[in-house]
């Protein structure tokens, strides 16, 4: 069995280097079918999107995406497709000059008529900004001339707020000098704007995590987050209605001391800033067993948040 995956690994490396040469030495139609070909074995498993993120395929699809006539060309579609679905999840493999013509080639696109080229370019703008090399690919987006204030000009447009919403997520994930850069280009305004009762629950959630990730940042995100337009109120009465359902019903268990810290620790941001600003909280929280959990948390031996379970535990008692 061992003998044959090895086989098979081999097989895709020859395919994978066939394939790059044809794009190589071809353009038009069979160089886009090359590039399409390419996206879908990405698709397949994840170590074949490894492979192909390992392969000299992203830079030659990059150095075709920058060159001077190709926004204007046809073939564009396949490309943007093939090059969110190779980077899908996060690349750590591509050299960060890459990173940055990639951008550059992912900004006009942005400018486009077409909704569907325009969401695979904000998904692909996503996966960049799951940044697994400390922080280089985040300020790459950044410092992407008219890049993030785009992205969150496209919140407004129902095709392309999800994939908008997550790469804004993932930028203010990182650290707070990324996610101040974030916030001084009007994000919160701009997300308030939007958000209501007929918003679909899944870009609620969006939404839910990127103020957990702002509530975890500075006393100025913190001071921000108060005074922008009401936004407590706003997502007060919001959690009585369909987030506040979702909320409770997920967080106990998001609470259970073997999920992942980060996890844990995201949580529980989001329910101590609940808490301090409306103590009536406590006793809907502990209707949906939260308190409960953060109790357990208090009182574990392996404990490591005190921190922010002080406040929460201490109070209700």
């Amino acid at each position: 069995m061992v003998f044959q995956i090895k086989s098979l690994i081999r097989y895709l490396q020859d395919d994978l280097e066939a394939l790059v040469e044809c794009a190589v030495e071809t353009d038009g139609e069979t160089r886009d079918q090359v590039f399409w070909a390419l996206g879908n074995i990405a698709l397949d498993c994840p170590t074949c999107q490894e492979m192909v993120q390992s392969s000299a395929a992203l830079p030659l699809m990059i150095d075709v995406l920058i060159s001077p006539m190709f926004m204007r060309s046809k073939w564009i579609r396949n490309l943007i497709w093939a090059l969110s679905q190779i980077i899908r999840g996060g690349i750590r493999t591509l050299d960060i000059m890459f990173v940055q013509a990639a951008l550059t080639g992912l900004r006009p696109v942005l400018y486009l008529e077409d909704s569907k080229i325009k969401m695979d370019a904000i998904w692909a703008i996503a996966y960049i900004a799951v940044d697994n090399v400390g922080g280089r690919q985040i300020d790459a987006i950044l410092q992407t001339p008219a890049l993030l204030e785009r992205l969150i000009e496209l919140l407004a447009k129902k095709r392309t707020i999800r994939a908008a919403l997550r790469a804004l997520e993932n930028l203010v994930a990182e650290n707070d000098a990324q996610t101040q850069a974030v916030l001084n280009a009007g994000l919160l305004l701009r997300m308030m704007e939007l958000f209501g009762p007929m918003m679909p629950i899944n870009q609620k959630h969006e939404i839910m995590w990127i103020l957990s990730n702002i509530a975890a940042g500075s006393q100025r995100q913190i001071d921000l987050l108060f005074e922008t337009n009401d936004i407590v109120e706003i997502l007060i009465g919001t959690f009585y209605k369909t987030m506040f359902i979702a909320f409770a019903s997920i967080v106990p268990h998001m609470l259970n001391m073997y999920a992942e810290h980060d996890l844990i620790e995201r949580t529980l941001d989001a329910c101590e800033l609940l808490i301090e600003k409306q103590i009536n909280y406590f006793f809907i929280l502990e209707n949906y067993q939260i308190m409960e959990a953060l109790r357990q948390i208090a009182q574990n031996q392996n404990n490591c948040y005190d921190i922010h379970v002080k406040v929460a535990y201490i109070g209700y008692r």
